[in-house]
C-alpha cells in the first residue's frame, strides 16, 4: 500500500531529527501524549458533570465510563467529586503542558548550540580537498542561516505532532459520542487538505529556492568584503553590485512567497471553524432536538478540534517552508562526515632527522600537478623551492603539511609515513607564512599569541614580546597608539603589508614550530620591507628548519639546498651557486631573467 505523503514525510523527518537529538525526541512525544490524554479526559468530564447538574444523565460512552469508575471507587456520582476530578485533571494537564514547553525549549536551544559546535568541528576536520571543491558561501550559510531555518523546521514539526496527537484524541473521543458526525467532519477536513496539497508542494520548492539563494548571496558577500581593496581600487564595485543585487532580489522574491503562501490558509481558519460549528448547532438542536447542555459540550469539543485541524494545515505549510533548511543541514552533515580527514594514530612530537618525499605524484582529476618528486628536508636545514607559476610549488606545500595525500609515492617524517601519523599533531610542527598575511581583527598581542595569553600572564606576554623582537616588529608596535593592545581592524588594515608580514612571522615564532614554511612571503613587498623579512628568516638559520617557496630568487640565495620545479617535476637541485653556474640550466635562466 502506498504511503500517505504526510505520514511518510513525518516518518522521514522523524529519522532526520532523531539522528541529531536522539531519544530526547521520544521523551518530548511522551509528554505531548500525556498532555493530550489529560485534556481529552478533562473534556469528557463535562458531559456527566452537566448531566448531574441538569438532573438528566446522558447515555453515552464517556458518561458510562465515569459512572463505572465512581462506582468502583465507592464514590457517589455528584457535583462536588466531579468538580474536584475536573480541576485535578486540568491541573495535571497544565503540568504536562508546562513540562512539554520547558523540555521543548531546552531541546531546541541545546540542539542549536550542538549543531553549531558540531559543524565547526566538521569544518576544522574536513579534508582540504573537499574544502577546496566546496563553495565557502555555502559553508558560511549553514552556520549563519540554515541551522536557524532547520530549528524553525523542528519547532513546526513538533507543533504538528502536538496537533496531530490532540486531534487523534479529540476524534477518538468524538467517535464515542457521535460516530457518524465525527466521520463526516473528518471527511470534510480531508477534502480541504486535498485543496491545500498543491500549496504545500509549492512551499517545499520555494523553501529549497530560499536555501539556494541564501548560499549564493553569502558567497558573494564574502567575496565583496574579502576583495574590498581590489574592488575599490579598480572601480569594480558596480559590476559586482549589479550581480549581487540580482541575487538578493531573487532571494527576496522566494522569501516573500515563502512568507505569504502559509497565510492563505491561516486567514481561512476562523471562518471555516465558525461555519462548521453553526452547522453542528443546527444539526443537534434544530434537526435532532438535543438538549442545549450536551450540544454545548460537543460544540466546545469540536471547536477545539477544528482549530487544531486547520492550524495543522498552517503548521504543515510552515514546516514545508523550512524543509530546505532541514535538508541542507542534514545533507551537509552527511557530506562533511563522509569527507572527514583521516589519519593514523601515531603522534608527531618533533622533527628529529628529515622530512622526505619519495616518488611523489599528485593530480587534480585528470590534470597531473606533481610527477615523481623526490626530495629531502633535513632538520635545521634551509631549503628553497623555486619554479615558474604552475610548476606545483603550492601543491608541494600542501603535501608537506599533510593537507593533501599523494596519489603515488610517500611523504615521511623521520621515516614514519604521513598516513600513519595523526594529522593534527603533524601540523603543530609547522609554522606557515603566506604571501597574503593572516591578520585577525583583534589586538596585536592576540594576533601573535593566538589568544594563548590569559589577562595578567606576564610570562606569556614576555614570550609575545620576544617573538615580536625576533620578527623585527617592536619598532612599529611600540609606536602604535596602545602598543600590544592596539586593535588591527579587519584583515590588519591598519598595518602596512610589510608590517602584517612581520606580525605573521612573530605569530609563527611564538608557536616555536619545528619547521617554518615561507610561501612567497616576500613577493608582494617592496625592497625595504623584503630586506627586513629576509633578515628575520636568516636569523632562524641553523636553529629551525626553514622551507622557502619563492618565485623571486633573491629569497633563496642563502638556502642550503634549492629544488627547481618545472611542470611538476624536480628538474635541478643544489646550492644557489651550483645551480646558477649550470650552463643553460633552468635555474641559470631564471637568474638571468631576474638580473642575478
Amino acid at each position: 500500500m502506498k504511503n500517505i505523503p504526510i505520514l511518510s514525510t513525518l516518518t522521514h523527518y522523524y529519522g532526520v531529527f532523531r539522528r541529531h537529538v536522539g531519544n530526547r525526541l521520544i521523551v518530548l512525544f511522551a509528554l505531548i501524549l500525556a498532555g493530550g490524554l489529560t485534556e481529552g479526559l478533562g473534556f469528557t468530564l463535562f458531559i456527566p458533570l452537566l448531566g448531574v447538574e441538569g438532573g438528566a444523565a446522558a447515555d453515552n460512552t464517556p458518561t458510562r465510563f465515569v459512572r463505572a469508575a465512581f462506582a468502583c471507587l465507592g464514590i457517589e456520582l455528584s457535583l462536588a467529586p466531579l468538580l474536584i476530578l475536573l480541576v485535578g485533571t486540568f491541573l495535571l494537564k497544565g503540568g504536562f503542558v508546562l513540562a512539554q514547553a520547558v523540555f521543548k525549549a531546552r531541546l531546541q536551544t541545546n540542539l542549536e548550540r550542538d549543531l553549531r559546535l558540531r559543524f565547526l568541528d566538521r569544518y576544522a576536520f574536513m579534508s582540504y580537498r573537499f574544502y577546496a571543491s566546496t563553495n565557502q558561501g555555502h559553508l558560511n550559510n549553514i552556520i549563519t542561516t540554515e541551522i536557524g531555518r532547520a530549528l524553525s523546521g523542528l519547532n513546526n514539526y513538533v507543533n504538528l505532532i502536538i496537533n496531530l496527537v490532540y486531534i487523534s484524541i479529540y476524534v477518538g473521543l468524538s467517535m464515542t459520542i457521535n460516530a457518524p458526525l465525527t466521520l463526516g467532519v473528518v471527511a470534510a477536513c480531508l477534502v480541504a487538505a486535498l485543496f491545500l496539497k498543491r500549496v504545500t508542494r509549492l512551499l517545499e520548492k520555494v523553501s529549497r529556492d530560499v536555501s539556494r539563494t541564501n548560499s549564493e548571496v553569502q558567497s558573494l558577500l564574502i567575496q565583496f568584503i574579502s576583495q574590498f581593496k581590489y574592488l575599490k581600487a579598480t572601480g569594480s564595485f558596480p559590476a559586482l553590485l549589479r550581480h549581487l543585487h540580482a541575487r538578493i532580489e531573487e532571494n527576496r522574491r522566494h522569501s516573500l512567497r515563502s512568507a505569504v503562501l502559509p497565510e492563505f490558509t491561516a486567514s481561512a481558519v476562523e471562518p471555516l471553524a465558525v461555519l462548521c460549528l453553526a452547522g453542528l448547532l443546527w444539526y443537534y438542536v434544530g434537526y435532532q432536538g438535543k438538549a442545549m447542555g450536551e450540544v454545548l459540550v460537543v460544540l466546545v469539543f469540536f471547536h477545539r478540534a477544528f482549530m487544531r485541524i486547520f492550524e495543522s494545515q498552517n503548521v504543515w505549510q510552515r514546516f514545508s517552508a523550512y524543509i530546505g533548511g532541514i535538508t541542507v543541514v542534514d545533507e551537509s552533515a552527511r557530506a562533511l562526515d563522509a569527507n572527514r580527514e583521516v589519519g593514523g594514530a601515531a603522534q608527531a612530537h618533533a622533527l628529529e632527522r628529515e622530512i622526505a618525499l619519495r616518488g611523489v605524484s599528485f593530480a587534480y582529476g585528470d590534470k597531473p600537478v606533481l610527477q615523481d618528486v623526490t626530495l629531502s628536508i633535513p632538520r635545521n636545514a634551509s631549503i628553497g623551492i623555486v619554479g615558474p607559476s604552475g610548476a606545483g610549488k603550492t601543491t608541494l606545500f600542501d603535501l608537506l603539511t599533510g593537507l593533501l595525500a599523494p596519489d603515488k609515492g610517500s611523504v615521511t617524517l623521520d621515516g614514519a609515513d604521513y598516513r600513519d601519523i595523526d594529522p593534527v599533531s603533524l601540523r603543530r610542527l609547522f609554522g606557515y607564512v603566506t604571501q597574503d598575511p593572516v591578520a585577525f581583527n583583534d589586538t596585536i598581542a592576540d594576533n601573535i599569541a593566538f589568544w594563548a595569553c590569559e589577562p595578567g600572564d606576564s610570562s606569556c606576554m614576555e614570550r609575545v614580546r620576544e617573538a615580536a623582537r625576533k620578527a623585527h616588529c617592536l619598532d612599529f608596535i611600540e609606536q602604535a597608539e596602545h602598543g600590544f593592545d592596539t586593535f588591527l581592524g579587519d584583515r590588519g588594515i591598519r598595518l602596512s603589508g610589510g608590517q602584517r608580514q612581520r606580525l605573521s612571522i612573530a605569530r609563527e615564532i611564538f608557536k616555536n614550530p619545528s619547521i617554518m614554511i615561507f610561501d612567497e612571503a616576500t613577493s608582494a613587498l617592496d625592497s625595504e620591507a623584503e630586506a627586513v623579512v629576509q633578515a628575520s628568516i636568516r636569523e632562524m638559520a641553523g636553529t629551525m628548519t626553514t622551507v622557502i617557496i619563492a618565485h623571486r630568487l633573491s629569497s633563496v640565495r642563502s638556502c642550503d639546498r634549492i629544488y627547481v620545479l618545472d611542470a611538476g617535476r624536480v628538474v635541478e637541485e643544489g646550492s644557489f651557486e651550483q645551480l646558477r653556474d649550470i650552463p643553460g640550466g633552468r635555474f641559470a635562466q631564471m637568474c638571468e631573467a631576474q638580473g642575478l
